[in-house]
């Protein structure tokens, strides 16, 4: 593992204003300094082999849901997914869901030859 990444029992245990959470699909939790983030960023993408880790991009006062939206489409050409899902995703989060919640950001993030999206939501926007 790179020398950014700090392992960490519980998420209490993250510096409350100097880090981003990481954490391990096998159930590992994980935190880079944010003065230590864009030397991270850079070692991560370049090694490609952190496929098991996804980024909490909330702070640690403020985590966010990962929501994993799976599908698949007549016109999938094996590169990004179709984004003509993306205004259905934002409709139904933002109109369906979070109706009473007026401002808030979340991220989609999609991979190149993947078949779905992953939608992190911050945890005040989970709360309402």
């Amino acid at each position: 593992m790179s020398a950014y990444l700090h392992r960490i029992n519980t998420v209490e245990e993250a510096p409350m204003a100097d880090a981003y959470l990481l954490y391990n699909l096998n159930g590992g939790i994980y935190y880079v300094k944010r003065s230590d983030y864009t030397n991270f960023a850079h070692y991560w993408c370049r090694q490609e082999h952190f496929g098991s880790i996804t980024m909490d991009l909330a702070t640690c006062e403020q985590h966010s849901l990962t929501l994993d939206l799976d599908f698949s489409s007549p016109k999938d050409t094996g590169g990004l997914p179709s984004t003509s899902i993306i205004p259905l995703v934002e409709s139904t989060l933002k109109l369906q869901l979070l109706a009473h919640v007026k401002h808030f950001t979340y991220i989609i993030a999609a991979r190149s030859g993947g078949r779905g999206f992953h939608i992190h939501i911050p945890e005040f926007v989970i709360g309402h």
